[in-house]
């Protein structure tokens, strides 16, 4: 039902809205034009900006192919690990990653800072919905122990664990990605990363790693 509606929505509003845009003739360079003045204050020109930064577009692109194939074009956190057994995966990609991510959120065998800022709440949540704020943060603190229980283990962890901890923090990296705080300057020192996520979500993709919740046994 879901994809059903995805493709409906594609064919029936984002195609009318490029008629629109063609039918109004909206140029590039409109676009180009109004970012170059507001990058003046950074000294940049748009072509800069966009050219240090388009791994952000890559990444963005790649998570949305991964969404559609591997999550049913849904992905939620709280299904990675209650997905099944993961146990076909490219080594040498995966032992990169994984000591990548390692080495990046693990400080003398504990979670450091940044670990911790990529599991910061993201999403504004109204006051007077608290059950529904509490739940989430159930969730999300939930994922979180569990992932930085296998980060922390002093031997090394099994496959279907490295992939699925390691999803879970690509996740919670496009999170903050899309509905942090927004640094027009500082997030190309993240560069390496989102390169990183973006190639192990390529080859989730290739080998259609599926993250989906269990299908519940119909009642007897």
């Amino acid at each position: 039902m879901r994809s059903k509606f995805r493709i409906n929505f594609y064919d029936n509003y984002l195609l009318k809205g490029k008629d629109v845009c063609e039918d109004t003739e909206l140029k590039y360079d409109e676009f180009n034009d109004y970012i170059n003045q507001k990058l003046a204050i950074f000294e940049m020109n748009t072509r800069t900006f966009l050219e240090d930064r388009k791994f952000i577009f890559y990444f963005a692109v790649i998570w949305s192919i991964f969404e559609n194939i591997c999550c049913d074009c849904y992905a939620k956190i709280e299904n990675v690990y209650h997905s099944g057994e993961i146990s076909d995966f490219e080594e040498s990609l995966l032992d990169k990653t994984w000591q990548y991510f390692r080495q990046r959120y693990i400080t003398n065998g504990k979670t450091n800072l940044p670990f911790d800022q990529i599991w910061e709440k993201t999403e504004k949540v109204p006051d007077e919905e608290n059950t529904f704020k509490s739940h989430k943060k159930t969730i999300l603190n939930e994922q979180k122990k569990k992932t930085a229980d296998i980060l922390k283990k002093s031997t090394s962890p099994d496959k279907n664990e490295k992939v699925k901890a390691l999803i879970c923090i690509i996740f919670r990296l496009r999170n903050r990605l899309f509905h942090g705080e927004k640094a027009l300057t500082g997030i190309t020192s993240q560069e390496e990363t989102f390169i990183h996520a973006s190639k192990f979500l390529i080859e989730c993709i290739r080998r259609e790693i599926k993250i989906i919740a269990p299908k519940k046994s119909p009642a007897s």
